[in-house]
């Protein structure tokens, strides 16, 4: 049940105190429930390169935003096990960071090693802007403001 290579991002649920999902270089999501100490499920080949980031949706108890070394972003939904989107083709390069707005539901960051860090609207699945020429190297990591 484990990663066969490096776990480079974690994330609880924020609706269940039990489900942890982790991303790893071996191109996999998994699925863990901490209580029982059990893996719960694995998206095999969820990406095509190592899966740099996991979050999980402060708002939808399903929906859970993956970013990647294969530069796209993937929605999945956690409770049928199912991919649901693929943002692809926006950044030219490592999508390193995913985050989630906590105060727009349909608002989902995204920076990367191309320098630039986008949003999208995960509802419509659709680009809605890019930040960009104000980084002079990779963006490592995405976050919001809880206020």
């Amino acid at each position: 049940g484990a990663h066969s290579d490096s776990v480079w991002s974690v994330a609880f649920s924020p609706h269940d105190p039990y489900l942890l999902a982790s991303g790893s270089a071996d191109e996999t999501i998994k699925l863990w429930n901490v209580k029982s100490r059990r893996l719960v499920h694995t998206f095999d080949g969820a990406h095509s390169n190592g899966v740099a980031s996991v979050v999980f949706s402060p708002h939808d108890p399903s929906l859970l935003a993956s970013s990647s070394w294969d530069k796209t972003i993937k929605l999945w939904d956690v409770k049928s096990r199912r991919l649901v989107h693929t943002f692809d083709g926006a950044h030219s390069d490592y999508v390193r960071s995913v985050a989630f707005s906590p105060h727009d539901p349909s608002l989902l960051a995204s920076g990367s090693r191309d320098k630039t860090i986008k949003l999208w609207d995960v509802k419509s699945r659709r680009l809605v802007h890019t930040f960009g020429g104000a980084h002079s190297d990779s963006v490592w990591s995405v976050a919001f403001s809880p206020h």
